[in-house]
Order: C-alpha cells, then structure tokens, then sequence
C-alpha cells in the first residue's frame, strides 16, 4: 500500500480531474491503459477500478484504488507509474513552442 499526505493526495486528485484526458470515461481507460500497458498484474489492477461517473470522483476512485494496489514489481510503485504517465504526456506539453 502506498500513502499520501492528505494535500498532497487532494492535490492529485485536483491535478487528475482537471486533464482533458480525464473528462470523458472513455478517455479516462486510455489512460489507464497506457499506465498498466506491459504490467503482469495488469488484469488484477483493472478489476480493481472504477473509472465511472464525473471527472473528481472517478480521480478519487482511481487514485485510491493504485494506492491500495501498492507496488507492481520490486520498487515500481502503481501511483508512482501514474504520476509519471502524466508528467510525460499530459501535463506538460510535449510539444515545443516556437517563438
């Protein structure tokens, strides 16, 4: 089980729900998929989500659900793999902005 400092987990949660790519359910299992593609545990850990309803509670939800999960493998932690999925495609960017 990994844990967060209760800002930090409403922080995430804020982060999560305002994406663009967590607004619809159908654009939310894409990126899901693309956090669990590869993973052995793959199967477990989506029989453990619900990506259902508004955008802040399916955050909520999911959130929750990769903290209980915990670590995938030896030192690759769920919410960790999440956190990171997004720092590379959603959050920031990809594209460089011409001046």
């Amino acid at each position: 089980m990994t844990t967060l400092p209760r800002e930090d987990f409403n922080q995430f949660v804020s982060l999560l729900s305002s994406l663009e790519a967590f607004r619809s359910e159908t654009s939310r299992a894409c990126l899901v998929d693309e956090v669990l593609a590869g993973l052995t545990r793959e199967n477990d850990i989506r029989g453990l989500l619900d990506l259902s309803g508004s955008p802040r509670p399916a955050a909520v939800s999911l959130i929750r659900a990769f903290m209980n999960f915990g670590q995938v493998e030896e030192g690759q932690d769920l919410l960790t793999l999440l956190a990171t999925t997004l720092l590379d495609g959603y959050v920031f960017d990809p594209e460089p902005a011409d001046f």
